[in-house]
């Protein structure tokens, strides 16, 4: 950053930003991206580097076919990833190196090696359950055109294979569960015998939100019951209607993970992969609450998967990587935290010359090395208690 400063690029003696490795083809944004111990200062200079150097040098590939996407993601590099997909230039993660590998690869490989992210957990069905002395579940709609009692409003939704379907329920339930419900249902009053539902307010479903009665169904009822066992988990189909109308009505967060935890599975579908990258990513303010393990599981899929990255816009792409690859880091920085905690404890057991230090006085032998740590499992050493390696750092030291 001196350099910079007092010897402008383009000024008489001023540093050539073009400048190459006469034997491997590095530039000088090769060896930013590259820097070990990357810190502010870091930072700050790949940043200036890159909006001074000409616009050919940052496609650029030195001798092994590698661009700066290659470089940043062999470190994991984040930061950098980060910062050239904001810029748009997500097409550097496709771009092979000589043998074959592309920063996706790359960086797929890294996260398959620490295993981030960690297999999604099925949800918790009791979490968001009704208690047992609450019988408000009596009340949810049985089926369509069957009216509940005190009923006070008709929840129509154009079904894709059965056309207008009537769903009948209390204005106090959506109200309450539903910011955008509320507001609609201000309404006029239905006149007598609309439906079989006097004096009911009408909620008339987009069409674009939801045309899925069996969706909007299964939604109603979970706000009666907080039900999560969904009929239709193996139907991607309707569990697209599901999450378009969580989407678009501000259904409360269980009701959304319900639907994005079905959808994961079936995310190599490409409609499934666009709908799910655009509510999990969006380009504005998110309107659907997705949980963190779903959020890194998506996020590797876009990385890993040839499919999800070509659902993924054209002309968005390169923010929706940006925001994968926030949701990413935090996940390999948790993993390499418990890796080296791991080899702390590994190391403080074994004694000056090479030999391992009796744990018998500790009583539970705990710091024994288990046999997955004799064969390379980075995760043997879990249980990593404070207290006891600092008593055998004292014996070593005595």
């Amino acid at each position: 950053m001196v350099l910079l400063r007092h010897f402008p690029p383009g000024m008489p003696h001023g540093v050539c930003l073009g400048e190459q490795h006469k034997r491997n083809g590095n530039s000088l944004l090769h060896l930013a991206a590259g820097v070990s111990c990357f810190s502010q200062n870091a930072e700050a200079l790949f940043a200036a580097l890159f909006e001074q150097v000409p616009d050919g040098l940052k496609m650029h590939r030195n001798k092994k076919g590698q661009t700066i996407a290659h470089t940043a993601a062999s470190r994991s590099n984040f930061w950098v990833l980060r910062f050239l997909a904001a810029r748009g230039l997500d097409p550097l993660f496709v771009v092979e190196d000589h043998e074959g590998l592309t920063p996706r690869k790359l960086l797929e490989r890294t996260l398959d090696g620490w295993g981030v992210p960690g297999p999604l957990e099925r949800l918790d069905a009791t979490a968001s359950r009704m208690p047992s002395w609450c019988p408000l579940g009596a009340f949810q709609p049985p089926a369509a055109g069957h009216r509940p009692a005190l009923s006070d409003v008709v929840v129509t939704v154009e079904d894709a294979a059965r056309g207008p379907v009537h769903l009948h329920a209390h204005r106090v339930i959506l109200a309450s569960s539903s910011d955008v419900w509320h507001r609609a249902l201000e309404a006029e009053v239905l006149p007598a015998g609309s439906e079989g539902a006097s004096g009911a307010v009408l909620l008339a479903l987009d069409a674009q939100q939801c045309s899925s009665a069996e969706a909007a169904l299964f939604a109603l009822r979970f706000l009666y019951t907080g039900e999560v066992d969904c009929p239709f988990r193996s139907d991607a189909a309707v569990l697209l209607q599901l999450l378009r109308l969580c989407s678009a009505c501000a259904l409360p967060p269980p009701l959304c993970a319900v639907a994005l935890d079905a959808l994961c599975q079936h995310v190599e579908a490409p409609e499934v992969a666009r709908e799910l990258l655009l509510a999990v990513f969006p380009a504005d303010a998110p309107r659907v609450h997705v949980p963190a393990p779903h959020r890194a599981h998506l996020a590797r899929c876009l990385v890993g998967s040839d499919t999800v990255w070509a659902a993924a816009e054209e002309g968005g792409r390169g923010k929706v990587l940006e925001k994968a690859l926030a949701a990413l880091e935090p996940g390999l920085a948790a993993c390499r935290e418990r890796h080296a905690r791991a080899q702390a404890v590994a190391s403080v057991a074994v004694g000056a010359g090479g030999q391992a230090l009796s744990t018998g006085p500790l009583g539970s032998g705990w710091l024994r090395a288990p046999e997955a740590a004799v064969q390379g499992d980075p995760f043997a050493f879990a249980d990593a208690r404070s207290e006891a390696p600092t008593m055998v750092s004292f014996h070593r030291l005595g």
